[in-house]
């Protein structure tokens, strides 16, 4: 078995990319994502968004270039899915529920407000979910997380180049906000990404520990400058939920006890230098403190979409079919500022397919977390727990932004790290005999140990 640090691609046993077919694929997803979403004068425009103007065009149908980009990223997909031989299908309940979902999506152009859109729709979630099955099919574990860290840190200097270039590259500006080539909150999701691709290689090939560490703290850094909150917190939430996966019942009983006592210090310590509320708020909401009693606005709009969405709850509009030009145009006359998404991803998919899709996403969702926990568990492979903190990430953060349900790099990444665990059974070699470890579990049980970096980690 050749070993992780002595190829520039991780290898493993069950099915990967030779390194050119990886730096190919990798090539053209890259510029896939970035050609549709990406622009290098995002920080120069007005709330880092289009006009209303522009969000109504976009809504009437997707240009050329858009349609060829999705176009081959299917066939990048197909051409992954079809090749692949190491990894025979298998359809577990994750698998089962996401295909439901995607009939009933499929479905929803038979009541679509905008048939047309519906399709073109379809269309595009068609192309990337397959190439999340090729990805997730033929790539290996090392390698997805790869990608996405390749991929996300260069976006990330474009980005830092392009607000240098432009002169908007100012983080000692009180109101800065870092966007680089997309929108802050955007690209708080995609540094999200970058954050956790980083920790799980670090973990699973430790000749790149320094390196990933590295990059998770850029990556961090620049997060916090974005200022987006709902990121910030979704990254902070994804983290904790990997970190328990792999500690006994007791220590998160310690942990909590010991949480609760640093939180209280720190209120006696507020308290006994006579600091203001609005100074630790204002904190804690990374700057943006002015609009916090409506989440910048979103509570009005949240209230004015409970309206449409109690107009037609169970099926929904059609998928991601409710912002057409005429939606566009009433809401933003009703909000008075530019909107073409719910700002909350619970909301979009239930203006989207209703409540049957909404809960079979849901379910689909929860169902993967506990496919690739419990895989986790079993084979101690750390990129298994790329895809269980993006979903962490996206449960928390869909609570204010819509991101993770529109087809961006983030969330097809997402899927195709999820598509290796319910749709593809992946055959491992029986592993070489090894003298017990020191730090090894006593307590019956399989699973990795409770520190990430003890010998007692399989590697694969």
């Amino acid at each position: 078995m050749i070993s992780p640090a002595a190829s520039a691609v991780p290898s493993t046993p069950s099915g990967e990319l030779s390194p050119g077919l990886f730096a190919a694929a990798l090539c053209v997803i890259f510029f896939a994502f970035y050609m549709t979403d990406h622009s290098v004068t995002t920080s120069q425009t007005e709330a880092f968004t289009q006009t209303a103007a522009e969000m109504e065009q976009a809504a009437g149908g997707g240009d050329t270039v858009r349609r060829l980009v999705f176009l081959s990223l299917a066939g990048i997909g197909l051409f992954l899915l079809l090749g692949a031989e190491a990894r025979p299908w298998r359809i577990t309940l994750a698998g089962g529920l996401a295909i439901a979902f995607l009939l009933w999506a499929g479905a929803s152009v038979l009541w679509s407000v905008d048939a047309g859109m519906t399709i073109r729709r379809l269309v595009v979630i068609g192309c990337c979910f397959l190439a999340a099955l090729g990805i997730g099919r033929r790539m290996s574990g090392e390698q997805i997380c790869l990608l996405v860290l390749i991929c996300t840190s260069v976006c990330l200097l474009i980005g830092i180049g392009a607000e240098i270039a432009l002169g908007t590259f100012k983080p000692w500006s009180g109101d800065y906000r870092f966007s680089g080539t997309q929108h802050p909150n955007t690209q708080g999701m995609s540094l999200t990404a970058l954050c956790l691709s980083a920790i799980c290689l670090a973990r699973k090939v430790p000749s790149w520990k320094t390196a990933c560490y590295g990059l998770f703290a850029v990556g961090l850094l620049f997060l916090i400058l974005t200022k987006s909150r709902g990121s910030a917190a979704g990254l902070l939430f994804a983290l904790g939920m990997i970190w328990m996966l792999h500690t006994s019942s007791r220590f998160k009983f310690v942990a909590g006890l010991s949480i609760a006592w640093v939180l209280s210090l720190g209120m006696m310590f507020v308290e006994l230098n006579g600091m203001k509320a609005s100074d630790v708020s204002d904190l804690v909401l990374l700057g943006r403190a002015e609009d916090a009693h409506s989440l910048t606005g979103r509570a009005p709009l949240w209230t004015e979409l409970s309206y449409y969405i109690a107009a037609r709850p169970l099926q929904g509009y059609g998928f991601q079919s409710f912002w057409t030009a005429d939606h566009i145009d009433a809401i933003t006359d009703e909000m008075q500022w530019a909107i073409r998404e719910a700002h909350n991803g619970y909301l979009e998919t239930t203006l989207s397919v209703g409540l049957i899709g909404a809960g079979l996403l849901l379910a689909a969702v929860l169902a993967g977390m506990a496919t690739t926990a419990r895989m986790y568990l079993k084979s101690g492979d750390a990129t298994y727990s790329f895809a269980f903190g993006m979903c962490a990430f996206g449960l928390l953060n869909s609570f204010s932004e819509s991101g993770m349900t529109n087809p961006l790099f983030g969330p097809v990444m997402t899927c195709a790290a999820l598509s290796q665990a319910v749709y593809f059974a992946a055959s491992q070699p029986a592993a070489a005999p090894q003298e017990p470890s020191p730090l090894a579990r006593d307590d019956g049980r399989t699973g990795p140990p409770y520190a990430w970096d003890s010998p007692a980690f399989p590697r694969s």
